[in-house]
């Protein structure tokens, strides 16, 4: 394991070697202009570094690579975001030294840059960030986190870091992130939901969840998930509905409330007239049986001849 004194002591190595190192040959042709410049530039950015001017040195070392791209350059400009705290692009720099350095003729750059990558990788921080909905947008620094999921792994710069973490519908939150802390717990708060509910009866008692909110209309902020509205009047019938809110939500419930119908005259109405014929008529038609059941009974009509009748014969 590399320790804090021993990327320290590589550090001071590194800074001396700063200041004797010098640009080796160029990886492809430039101009006698170019190649000049970037000869003062890198000079420059030694001078800096000897005298800790590391913000200016970066300047300096970054304007010469992008004249001429040499090894050393390169090497001295991953020194110098090593000594700014900014260790990943420092190893993003030394794979490009990598890919451009030739292994005999710049053995030496190498052999300091293997050095160099262990102090930068030493200085790292790893941190775990919990974050809940899993699906939050985070940031580090203003610049977006590609991981994704509930925990996310991430490899980052030494020193503090902020932190912000951010989902539609909820309420953003901001996080300081000190050194020395390796898991982060981000739960973000669903924003409330609002809802209005407009009715067609002005005098309707408008009920949320139980909770009387208003007459005739009412508008609420409410908790996300899913809500009771009832609305009740004089004249019409019950309503009754469940309404599902997201998080930062806007809904409006229209509720149209069905007059209670009118009730029926049973006097005025034709089926009445037509059971009540109906039952006059088995009723007269049960009185005249009886009677001629009755009439059957009695002593044979002789009418006025005194004559009897015999009776039919069915045929």
């Amino acid at each position: 394991m590399v320790t804090w004194s021993r990327v320290w002591f590589v550090l001071a190595a590194l800074a001396a070697a700063l200041r004797i190192a010098g640009p080796a040959a160029p990886a492809r042709a430039q101009t006698t202009t170019e190649t000049r410049e970037a000869r003062a530039a890198f000079d420059e950015g030694r001078t800096a570094s000897a005298e800790e001017r590391w913000i200016d040195a970066l300047a300096a070392f970054e304007r010469s690579r992008a004249l001429v791209e040499r090894p050393s350059t390169v090497f001295n400009l991953a020194a110098v975001l090593v000594r700014l705290g900014r260790a990943r692009e420092a190893l993003a720099a030394l794979d490009d030294l990598a890919r451009i350095a030739d292994a005999r003729r710049d053995a030496a750059v190498l052999a300091q840059a293997t050095e160099l990558r262990a102090s930068a990788t030493a200085s790292l921080r790893h941190v775990r960030i919990r974050v809940a909905p899993p699906d939050a947008r985070l940031e580090v620094d203003g610049v977006p986190v590609e991981a994704a999921g509930e925990e996310r792994a991430l490899e980052l710069d030494p020193g503090a870091h902020g932190v912000v973490a951010s989902r539609e519908g909820h309420a953003e939150a901001r996080y300081e992130l000190p050194v020395g802390v390796e898991v982060l717990e981000i739960v973000l708060e669903p924003l409330p939901a609002t809802l209005e509910v407009r009715s067609n009866a002005p005098a309707a008692t408008v009920r949320i969840d139980g909770e009387v909110r208003g007459t005739g209309s009412a508008r609420a902020e409410l908790a996300p998930g899913a809500h009771t509205v009832a609305l009740e009047a004089e004249g019409f019938l019950p309503f009754e509905r469940e309404v599902r809110l997201g998080p930062g939500e806007s809904t409006t419930l229209d509720a149209a409330l069905e007059p209670v119908p009118p009730a029926e005259d049973i006097a005025a109405s034709p089926l009445f007239w037509g059971l009540a014929a109906g039952g006059v008529a088995v009723v007269v038609g049960v009185a005249i049986g009886v009677a001629f059941a009755t009439a059957g009974e009695g002593p044979p009509y002789g009418g006025t001849s005194n004559v009897v009748l015999a009776p039919l014969v069915v045929f």
